[in-house]
């Protein structure tokens, strides 16, 4: 893993299931946003974007990413938002790869995240990997991109009518990479609905405020 990477967080969905925005959601006292950034991006050496929806007010937590990538079609699913973040990352020479990751997945640790950037590194010919549980269910965020070709790959799909990540895993070049155990089940759990926060209060404090944006 090298400072090649980009490590951006998607976070221009409308919370609909939960009821609330997702991302004044706390832990331990410190936005979502920024507890997942830190948590990932120190061991990933990566740099940190957040991807957010066209008109929306900055959430908290927002302020210590390094850059802001707007949707510039309004809530139009994760894929939308990705092909967005991997034409600006296409701007800067020195990006190789972009890992996606979710802003409602805060149980996320380095160790899912790394072996997908390990993976995609290691298979040169690959465009993206995504991890499969043992059902071969797919699991499409978080995931791992290559800039440039990873752009082209989703910019087609969307042309061909593709609007879920997850059907980027039937193309050749998207490896998938194995959950590993209960650790990576638990650590893949997302929030959705207000019931989902039972198994993340299992580890941290969870409350709902909003404050302003903070560094992660």
């Amino acid at each position: 893993m090298a400072e090649s990477t980009i490590l951006c967080i998607l976070a221009g969905g409308r919370s609909s299931r939960f009821g609330s925005s997702k991302l004044h959601l706390h832990m331990d006292g410190r936005p979502i946003l920024t507890h997942i950034a830190h948590r990932l991006r120190g061991p990933l050496r990566a740099g940190c974007w957040l991807s957010i929806a066209p008109a929306a007010e900055q959430p908290p937590g927002a302020g210590g990413f390094d850059r802001i990538v707007r949707d510039t079609r309004p809530h139009a699913g994760p894929l939308a938002g990705m092909i967005d973040v991997l034409d600006a990352a296409a701007r800067w020479p020195s990006c190789e790869q972009v890992v996606f990751v979710p802003a409602d997945m805060p149980l996320l640790t380095p160790v899912q995240v790394g072996r997908l950037v390990v993976a995609l590194r290691r298979h040169p010919h690959a465009v993206g990997v995504m991890a499969q549980s043992a059902g071969s269910r797919v699991q499409p965020l978080p995931c791992a991109m290559r800039v440039r070709p990873g752009r082209d790959l989703l910019r087609a799909a969307w042309a061909q009518g593709v609007r879920g990540p997850h059907r980027l895993a039937q193309r050749s070049t998207v490896l998938r990479v194995a959950l590993c155990g209960e650790a990576d089940r638990t650590a893949y759990s997302n929030i959705n609905r207000p019931g989902d926060l039972a198994l993340v209060e299992q580890t941290y404090r969870v409350t709902m405020q909003a404050n302003e944006p903070s560094r992660p």
